[in-house]
């Protein structure tokens, strides 16, 4: 029996504070949602998701004006699970 297999490779390019100063350079940020949503001092929202890629788990994050203070973000779901 013969495997080949290809060479891996994985880039973090950002890590989630310097995507977020990147982002927003002079605001400070207040997580709405631990690890997944933030409010910044600057009236904006900077969000980061773990979708799947054609292969790899893809981790992205973006950046948006606030939403009204009485709006509130739903928990991930799984579509599986449901």
């Amino acid at each position: 029996m013969i495997s080949l297999s290809a060479p891996a490779h994985a880039v973090q390019y950002l890590s989630v504070s310097e995507a977020q100063k990147l982002a927003f350079p002079s605001a400070s940020f207040t997580e709405v949602q631990p690890g997944r949503v933030w409010k910044t001092s600057s009236g904006g929202i900077f969000v980061l998701d773990h979708v799947i890629g054609k292969h790899l788990y893809i981790d992205y994050a973006a950046r948006g004006k606030s939403a009204p203070t009485s709006a509130t973000f739903p928990a991930p779901r799984c579509p599986r699970c449901t």
